[in-house]
């Protein structure tokens, strides 16, 4: 449960920084905080991870589906009520 209270923190603080016009420093340069922005950080940390676990481990897990959930509901432009709604019907589905 726990797991899932911070997946649903960190997707909703992304979606309310780019609903927000949220500017960051990135690189020494303030940027704005926006659906590409967040697309281009979850494929670096994706990316990490396959480097970090190696592809046989990337490949056994789910890694893919969550990065691809994750930027599903934090860059929806209507805020779904839960992560695990549509985490559940994955799983499920």
């Amino acid at each position: 449960m726990e797991d899932a209270a911070t997946a649903e923190i960190s997707r909703s603080q992304i979606w309310q920084w780019i609903n927000a016009g949220v500017e960051v420093e990135r690189d020494g340069t303030t940027v704005r905080v926006t659906p590409e922005l967040a697309r281009e950080v979850a494929a670096a940390e994706l990316a990490a991870v396959r480097s970090e676990i190696g592809e046989e481990a990337f490949a056994a897990g789910h890694w893919q589906q969550a990065h691809d959930l994750l930027l599903t509901v934090a860059l929806d432009e209507d805020y779904a009520d839960f992560l695990t709604l549509p985490a559940y019907e994955q799983l499920t589905g």
